[in-house]
């Protein structure tokens, strides 16, 4: 492959910007478990802020290539602040997750939530969009939609029990699912991201083939599922979580890929 065509195919995918914020969030997914194993007190907190900060910017170097500004912005301020006035919500009054609260251990907080978790939700948004975008090849509608919530919601049955594993929430009525998780809580996650969606989604471009920041939304997405997969299969020995979540997600993730084979 000669230098101009990856130098094109480079653009194409968003440029020398997207390929660092790629090189770092990697590198942050990548060094999270190994922080956590060998780091020093308070590293696996670090780490943390360190993996979802790296993969917000990764997240809005994508965006900004194929939306709108005014877009963009809507994304950006829309999905944590939603996100935290639902989280705010859920641990006062239980709805629609079930009752828990925010230990003090993630900090920063306001309104006693830890400022990851909406940094979180913007993080993992617009890759759901994306999934979502190649398996209804719709751009909005409710088929859109309710994809995009099941992908999002996917991704929580990897996240919810490490976090709660870790002690960075409680739930007042532990479930069935692995970690003590009730059901209810994917319930609330799928009414909250399908509201959010509904509300805040710009029209996706549906992910072709070709090297896109669409395809790489797709793309984060998958990375995430196996990354977090084998950290809770082979780090942290959540095997229950990690084979439960890792099949629902990676389920998803691969019917994505095949999906978008479509547009070839």
């Amino acid at each position: 492959m000669t230098t101009s065509l990856l130098t094109l195919r480079l653009e194409l995918a968003g440029g020398m910007p997207v390929l660092g914020a790629s090189i770092v969030w990697v590198g942050a997914m990548i060094a999270l478990p190994l922080r956590d194993i060998f780091g020093r007190e308070g590293a696996r907190e670090s780490a943390i802020r360190h993996a979802v900060i790296a993969q917000v910017v990764l997240v809005i170097a994508l965006i900004t290539r194929f939306l709108p500004t005014i877009a963009v912005w809507r994304v950006l301020i829309g999905v944590p602040v939603l996100g935290l006035i639902v989280e705010a919500i859920g641990t006062r009054s239980g709805f629609p997750f079930g009752v828990y609260h925010y230990t003090d251990r993630l900090q920063p907080q306001i309104l006693h939530v830890p400022l990851v978790i909406p940094a979180a939700w913007l993080m993992m948004m617009p890759p759901s969009w994306a999934v979502a975008a190649a398996l209804t090849g719709a751009s909005n509608g409710i088929a859109f939609v309710l994809v995009s919530a099941v992908a999002f919601t996917a991704w929580d049955l990897l996240l919810d029990p490490r976090m709660v594993g870790w002690g960075y929430w409680v739930w007042e009525r532990p479930g069935r699912y692995p970690g003590g998780i009730p059901l209810s809580n994917f319930a609330g996650w799928f009414l909250a991201a399908a509201l959010i969606t509904a509300l805040i989604a710009p029209r996706f471009p549906v992910p072709r083939a070709e090297l896109s920041p669409v395809l790489l939304l797709v793309l984060v997405y998958v990375v995430v599922w196996l990354l977090e997969s084998m950290g809770q299969a082979f780090f942290w020995r959540m095997k229950a979580s990690a084979a439960l979540g890792g099949t629902v997600m990676g389920a998803i993730s691969l019917a994505a890929v095949f999906a978008i084979r479509r547009f070839l």
